[in-house]
């Protein structure tokens, strides 16, 4: 704020610069000149003012005639401008004119513009009120962008303009380091990385090969480029395999594969011990030797040699022998008779499980193993025998459903034919026969009558009634997951199920079953 004095109540026209680098407007007139005049603030002319030594010698400046008492008057400079009178601390500037004081006032100027790691354009030399100046990071650098303090742009182009207004640059700008981030895992397989310098621009790291594998080369160093990648590693990491581990009931056959440092894709052979074979052979050719293999991540693939076991017995002698470990190789089963077949040259009745699959004998009915089993009873209502050959000891009935898409199943004690979860695969059973103890085996009361399995299955489609272990998921078109409910419901031939949702019982069966899940022509994705 600049303050003029008037004289008498008039405004005395004036000008002065103070000792203190502080600034006083001074403005003299004639008598006729109003107090109340409001001055516009203008350039000076030079030829309208005069100058006076002023010291602490110096006596006052006179007042020529008409000078008035003094009093004050205000007015404000605009944002953004300033005195154009320079500051000198020694001099008195006084001009005696009858009208408003004409005053010069200048743009301020920016700060010097100074960033970082870049490069700067600029319209021209001064930072006067509009200059503009681009500023373009160096290469390996990224803009940062601030205004008003709060980040507004992070990363963007190579270059940015930025203006000078009203003393100020209008954004504040900074070129910071591109950061490539750690190293990704896959940059360096089975490696582990170190950067303690940081991870930006020109920082290195350092990589160390994990157990088993081990470092191929000099330079274990990475450097972060200007694109914000990592350059390409001059070493490698190559995984090697240890001695492979011992396998339970088999021998090492490779001599080799005793020693560490197996590289990647390495073979070591072995062989199972008599009795035992490797698992998923065919029965009648059961294979015993089998390779195992140095994968990629250090270690060797699996490899085992299960047990040799016999076909079961005969099912008329279920229920009759004890085995010392069940059919696999080398178990001892005996059927336990009177003396009199020994005494009649029979032999004992007692088999051991060869090494090959086989058993070393059979068995025979005991001599006083005699009679029939009683006619199947306790059947389910769905179900039915045929016996063709009678109820003796030996005889079979082939199972059959009323229903001619059902088939007859063997269901665990606690699990009804409502209520078979999805995962469960039951045992299919096509007869039953009577045993050497007079019973039949399995004992029908255990068989029921579930739907069978649509012919739809390895068509690339889930149908939903195949969706089930039963039906082996659809052939592989379903799977597990496909299952909303978790549990799946079979439909029985004379009592209905009671299917999910408000469908009622009101609607015949095939209905209930399509609305419960889609048919064979709704199909469903893969699970």
């Amino acid at each position: 704020m600049l303050t003029a004095p008037l004289r008498n109540g008039k405004p005395e026209l004036r000008q002065g610069l103070k000792v203190h680098n502080t600034y006083s407007l001074l403005q003299d007139s004639n008598p006729g000149l109003s107090a109340s005049t409001d001055c516009p603030v203008i350039n000076v002319a030079a030829s309208t003012a005069f100058f006076t030594k002023a010291g602490p010698s110096s006596p006052p400046l006179s007042q020529p005639p008409g000078i008035r008492e003094r009093n004050a008057v205000s007015f404000a400079l605009p944002s953004g401008v300033r005195r154009a009178i320079r500051k000198a601390p020694s001099y008195h500037l006084v001009a005696f004119l009858p009208s408003c004081v004409h005053f010069a006032c200048e743009a301020a100027d920016c700060p010097e513009l100074a960033v970082e790691n870049a490069s700067l354009n600029c319209s021209s030399s001064d930072r006067y009120h509009g200059a503009r100046c681009t500023v373009s990071c160096r290469t390996g650098y990224v803009l940062q962008i601030q205004r008003d303090d709060e980040l507004i742009k992070s990363q963007v182009g190579p270059s940015v303009t930025v203006t000078c207004s009203e003393g100020k640059w209008n954004k504040q700008v900074a070129c910071e380091p591109v950061d490539c981030g750690v190293p990704d895992q896959h940059h360096v397989y089975a490696a582990s990385f170190s950067c303690l310098k940081g991870t930006t621009f020109g920082s290195k790291c350092s990589f160390q090969c994990r157990h088993p594998a081990q470092l191929r080369g000099n330079n274990s160093l990475l450097t972060c480029m200007e694109d914000g990648l990592w350059s390409f590693p001059e070493a490698l990491c190559e995984l090697m395999c240890l001695a492979p581990p011992p396998v339970p009931n088999a021998d090492l056959q490779t001599a080799r594969c005793r020693e560490n440092k197996h590289k990647v894709g390495s073979f070591c052979k072995y062989k199972c011990k008599p009795g035992y074979h490797v698992p998923g052979s065919s029965r009648k050719s059961k294979k015993r030797a089998f390779k195992t293999q140095c994968t990629q991540d250090g270690s060797w693939q699996e490899g085992a040699c299960v047990p040799v076991t016999c076909d079961p017995p005969p099912p008329k002698f279920h229920g009759l022998y004890q085995c010392t470990n069940g059919f696999q190789f080398n178990s001892e089963c005996r059927i336990k008779c009177e003396d009199s077949d020994a005494a009649q040259g029979r032999g004992s009745n007692i088999i051991h499980c060869r090494k090959d699959g086989t058993w070393s004998g059979s068995f025979h009915v005991c001599q006083e193993m005699q009679g029939q089993c009683s006619a199947p009873d306790q059947l389910n209502s769905n179900l039915k025998l045929q016996c063709p050959e009678g109820y003796a000891i030996g005889s079979e009935c082939v199972t059959s459903c009323l229903d001619h898409n059902s088939e007859s199943i063997i269901l665990p004690v606690n699990v009804s034919v409502r209520d078979i979860p999805h995962w469960l695969n039951p045992t299919r059973v096509e007869r039953v026969v009577c045993t050497a103890g007079l019973k039949w085996y399995p004992h029908p009361a255990l068989i029921h009558c579930v739907k069978g399995c649509e012919p739809f299955m390895g068509d690339n489609y889930c149908d939903a009634i195949n969706n089930r272990a039963f039906c082996n998921y659809d052939g592989g078109d379903c799977c597990a997951s496909t299952v909303k409910t978790k549990k799946f419901w079979l439909e029985t031939i004379h009592r209905e199920p009671r299917l999910p949702g408000n469908l009622g019982w009101g609607a015949p069966p095939l209905a209930k079953m399509k609305a419960a899940f889609p048919s064979s022509k709704d199909r469903v994705g893969n699970g």
